[in-house]
Formats: structure tokens, C-alpha cells, sequence
């Protein structure tokens, strides 16, 4: 079974993620660095099928990592 992997850059006021899926990464996707900015990338994640992937977050702090966990509860087994 391949990996699924989200690569996550966060700054104050958005995000940029890119997926790789089936070894084959999306274009960078961005979104609003708040709940309805999460509440978007889980819709987008839904949409690429993506029902487990492991997370690589870069420029955050542990409470914003904490968050999307929250956020993305139920959709992904998240490894922080």
C-alpha cells in the first residue's frame, strides 16, 4: 500500500498544501488559516479520496497542530 503524505507550510494568515497520492503530488492548494480554512481542506480531502495519510507540517506551533487534528477528526489518522 503507498503512503498518502499532505506537505503543510503555515503562516499567520493562510496555509499552502500539497498532496501525494499514488506517487503522484497535487498542484499547491491555498487556504484561510482559520476553522473555515480547515473546514475547507477537509472537504478538499474528501473530495481526493483520501481516507488516511500522514502529516509534514512546517512553520507552526503544537496548538495549531493540535487543531487540525481536531479538525480533520474522523477523516485521517493524523501522526504528530
Amino acid at each position: 500500500m503507498t503512503s498518502t503524505v499532505l506537505g503543510i507550510d503555515i503562516s499567520k494568515r493562510d496555509f499552502h498544501v500539497s498532496l501525494l497520492k499514488e506517487g503522484r503530488a497535487t498542484k499547491p492548494k491555498k487556504f484561510t488559516n482559520n476553522i473555515q480554512g480547515f473546514e475547507s481542506l477537509h472537504n478538499w480531502l474528501q473530495k481526493q479520496s483520501v481516507v488516511e495519510l500522514h502529516a509534514c507540517i512546517m512553520g507552526m506551533a503544537f496548538r495549531l497542530a493540535l487543531l487540525i487534528r481536531r479538525v480533520l477528526k474522523g477523516l485521517l489518522k493524523a501522526n504528530f
